[in-house]
């Protein structure tokens, strides 16, 4: 074995040992999703179709004019299209929701919510997760928690889209009453 060749081997090897774990929404799924940078970086595998259902923003990256979806036709391999903006923690509890391995009704807390609003605003998610956040805001209908979180819900119902995930601020207002 030359040296060089050798030496490409160990780089490979470090290379894949630093790679951070790759969780799995859809085992057999025909892409993974390289999201967030450095240290806070996570894998996940995910089914492209799947994703392309749920969003009309992703079935758009995904189409075949974007040239991160070349890479679906032409890999042998499970193609990595990276998300670096994205919040790791966020966008994997998403890409799992939508994949039906997270249950609407599982603990969340509210920083996650809020990374999710900005994750369903982005990619257009108000349907496939709308009917979701009716039940996370229904755990901070009259409790503490939701009137110390009150003045960032009403942040982000009024900065996003005409269908902000967490609702109206009728939604909102009646949420934190105590």
């Amino acid at each position: 074995m030359s040296s060089d060749l050798s030496t490409q081997m160990a780089t490979n090897r470090i290379l894949r040992s630093m790679a951070p774990a790759q969780r799995e929404a859809d085992p057999a799924g025909d892409l993974v999703l390289s999201i967030g940078l450095n240290e806070d970086r996570q894998l996940i595998r995910v089914s492209s179709k799947v994703l392309t259902l749920a969003s009309p923003v992703l079935s758009a990256l995904l189409s075949p004019k974007f040239t991160e979806s070349r890479s679906l036709a032409d890999s042998t391999e499970v193609p990595q299209i990276p998300f670096p903006e994205d919040n790791p923690e966020a966008m994997v509890w998403l890409c799992q929701a939508l994949h039906f391995k997270k249950r609407p009704t599982d603990e969340i807390s509210f920083p996650l919510v809020k990374d999710l609003a900005v994750l369903c605003d982005k990619y257009d998610l108000s349907i496939a997760l709308g009917s979701w956040s009716e039940l996370w805001m229904q755990k901070w209908r009259g409790s503490v928690q939701g009137v110390d979180h009150f003045p960032q819900m009403l942040d982000i119902v009024r900065t996003r889209s005409p269908k902000p995930i967490l609702g109206d601020v009728q939604s909102i207002e009646t949420c934190v009453h105590i």
